[in-house]
Parts: structure tokens; C-alpha cells; sequence
């Protein structure tokens, strides 16, 4: 017996243990963020481990390695590519490259001043980031409906802040940083 997942055709089938595995690899990968959020959190607080750059770049070295391994050993294959020149590099890819490490970073330093749920709600305020970046850049008409749902998340954020225990402006400066790096990056 089969079943059917939307937007897959009405004539492809899947199995249950497809299904089964669809289900494992999606939970695995929902706790997966959490417990390296809870990891790291532990790492930087409780052992007392102040560098949080550190972390940031073993974990960036450490996909980089699975990912070369992947791809050398054939269990990842690359699609049609061509290799970038010098300059496509370096106006494409580097300022990307910049700016995730500016946001890891500084987003990794605010755990050592900001409680790990403030700092995940922060991290879920860059969407208003975003909006009014490319808003006031012009790369979008201003939206009264986008400006509503602005106002009330940042209410929202505003009220989380003033119930947070440990709050810190130094705290803050980091998560803004953060979050206006990965504002740009897009």
C-alpha cells in the first residue's frame, strides 16, 4: 500500500518505508539545530570557553571537509559546473563568504551575554531586518501590510526584551550585527 505527497503528481507512488525514511532524515535534522544551539551554549558558558570565533570556524572547516569527502568519494556527485574565475570569485562569492562569517560570528559571541532562547528570538526577528533593509534600499515598494506585521513583530521583541533577565547592550550590538550581515548577504 502507498500514499501520495502533495505536489509530487498524482501517478508517483511512495512507499512506507520511503515515508519512514523521509520522516527520520526530517527529524534528525529538526533536532540537530537545537542540540548544536544547546551544545554551543554549554561550551561558551558553562565551560567557560570564550571564543566563540573558534567554534564558528571548526564547525565551517568541519562541513567543508564532509562535503569534499562527499564529493570525492562519489557518494555526492556535482552537477554541470564550471570552475569561477579569480574575479567572479572574489565579486560573487567572497562577500558572501564575509558576511556569513561576520553574522556567525557575532551571532556566536552574543550567547556569552544573551540567553539562548532571547538570542533564537532575536534570530527570528531577521525577517523584519531584511524588509526594512530592502525597503529602504528600494529593491521593494514600501507594503502597508509588510509595515503591520513589522510593527507587531518588533512589539513583540520589544516585550520579549524587557522580560529578559539577561539582557545586555552589548548582547544586542552583536545580535544587530548579526542580523544586518545576513540581511546584506541576501
Amino acid at each position: 500500500m502507498g500514499f501520495r505527497l502533495w505536489g509530487r503528481g498524482k501517478d508517483k507512488e511512495q512507499s512506507w518505508s520511503e515515508f519512514g525514511e523521509l520522516i527520520v532524515h526530517v527529524s534528525l535534522f529538526m533536532l540537530s539545530g537545537p542540540t548544536l544551539i544547546l551544545l554551543q551554549k554549554y561550551v561558551l558558558g558553562n565551560l567557560v570557553f570564550e571564543y566563540p570565533i573558534f567554534i564558528v570556524t571548526m564547525s565551517t572547516f568541519s562541513r567543508w571537509f564532509l562535503i569534499l569527502g562527499l564529493v570525492h568519494t562519489g557518494t555526492v556527485r556535482l552537477g554541470a559546473h564550471r570552475d569561477l574565475t579569480f574575479m567572479e570569485w572574489t565579486k560573487g562569492m567572497l562577500p558572501v563568504g564575509v558576511l556569513e562569517c561576520i553574522s556567525l560570528a557575532t551571532g556566536s559571541a552574543a550567547y556569552l551575554h544573551l540567553s539562548v532562547s532571547f538570542v533564537q528570538m532575536l534570530k527570528a526577528f531577521q525577517p523584519v531586518v531584511l524588509n526594512v533593509l530592502i525597503t529602504t534600499l528600494g529593491l521593494e515598494p514600501f507594503s502597508m501590510r509588510a509595515f503591520v506585521c513589522i510593527v507587531l513583530v518588533t512589539f513583540g521583541s520589544v516585550l520579549a526584551a524587557i522580560g529578559e533577565v539577561n539582557f545586555t547592550l552589548t548582547g544586542m550590538y552583536l545580535m544587530l550585527v548579526s542580523e544586518l550581515a545576513k540581511s546584506v548577504k541576501y
